[in-house]
């Protein structure tokens, strides 16, 4: 399922336009547009990312073709608040697998950003990450946690954050925690909104 089941089971139907943030080559970003297809979308990433993207949407054989018409693409760095997207009312701004790449203070850093970014905006964020439960037990600990100790070992602070950890962060970086959306897949999707 994956992808797939990341796009279906995520509260995707609701917004008028998908921002994929640190969407690499765009995969996952057209699981979505498949999936929706009376949407349209940017792919944001570094721009030798994008420059490479270019060609799996644009050229004639290109993997993503089909759905090139509906993308636009933004090169810049989420480190840098000016060189995100221009955002607009009924937006939703996805991460996938990007914050649990970085500790708390790089987080929020992005997360501060985004949150200049998308100012007065009706502008919905959702944060795609394993779905890493709270730990009020003692027991047999989940898969999700072998992933996070792969995910310290590897990359030092990165860490994937429990439900409570969202609730500790946002508030932090201008934003509101809503819900969580389990998904038939690791993946959960986080959902946040401007405060």
């Amino acid at each position: 399922l994956g992808g797939k089941a990341m796009a279906l089971d995520g509260p995707f139907e609701r917004f008028n336009r998908f921002v994929d943030v640190g969407g690499s080559m765009g995969h996952f970003l057209y699981s979505v547009l498949d999936t929706y297809q009376d949407k349209k979308a940017i792919l944001f990433d570094r721009p030798p990312v994008i420059e490479n993207a270019k060609k799996l949407w644009l050229e004639e054989n290109g993997t993503f073709n089909k759905a090139s018409d509906r993308v636009e693409f933004v090169a810049g760095s989420f480190f840098e608040e000016g060189s995100l997207p221009t955002l607009e009312d009924g937006d939703a701004v996805y991460m996938r697998y990007i914050l649990h790449d970085w500790a708390d203070k790089e987080a929020e850093v992005i997360l501060s950003n985004l949150r200049k970014r998308i100012g007065n905006k009706d502008v919905t964020v959702l944060i795609g990450e394993s779905a890493m439960p709270d730990r009020h037990t003692v027991a047999q600990p989940a898969v999700i946690h072998h992933i996070d100790m792969q995910m310290m070992a590897v990359l030092g602070d990165a860490v994937e954050r429990t439900p409570s950890m969202w609730k500790e962060l946002l508030p932090k970086v201008g934003f509101k925690f809503v819900t969580i959306y389990p998904t038939r897949s690791l993946l959960q999707w986080v959902e946040a909104v401007p405060v």
